[in-house]
C-alpha cells in the first residue's frame, strides 16, 4: 500500500474537460451547463443571475472581510463578491466549471 507521499497527486487538466457553452455577463464570461434549468438558463436568457441577492449581500460585505459560500455552482455569486472581500471559500459542488470561471476572469486570491 502506498503512503500519502508516494501516491501521485491527481491534477485537474482543464484541457480535457468537455467544451461547454459560454455566456458573457457584466462580471465576465461563464461556462454554463446546458442541462441546468436554473442558473445557466437565467444567464442565457437574461445575461445575469442573482442581481437582487448581490445587492442584498452588499451591506454585509462592507462589514465582513471573509465569506463562506455554500453551493458555489459555476461562480455567478462568488465572482462578483470576490473583489469586495479578503477571503472567499467556495464549497465546490462543480469544481471544474468554477475553476474555468476563475481562470477565465484571471482572479487571484
Amino acid at each position: 500500500m502506498k503512503t500519502e507521499k508516494e501516491r501521485p497527486k491527481r491534477r485537474l487538466d482543464i484541457r480535457k474537460l468537455p467544451i461547454m457553452p459560454q455566456v458573457s455577463t457584466p462580471f465576465g464570461i461563464f461556462e454554463i451547463d446546458p442541462t441546468d434549468t436554473s442558473v445557466s438558463r437565467a444567464l442565457q436568457r437574461f445575461g445575469e443571475y442573482g442581481r437582487r441577492e448581490l445587492e442584498a449581500l452588499d451591506m454585509f460585505l462592507k462589514v465582513s472581510k471573509d465569506v463562506l459560500v455554500l453551493g458555489a455552482h459555476i461562480g455567478t455569486m462568488v465572482v462578483p463578491i470576490a473583489g469586495k472581500v479578503e477571503t472567499v471559500q467556495p464549497w465546490r459542488q462543480i469544481p471544474e466549471i468554477l475553476i474555468f470561471s476563475v481562470k477565465t476572469l484571471t482572479l487571484i486570491n
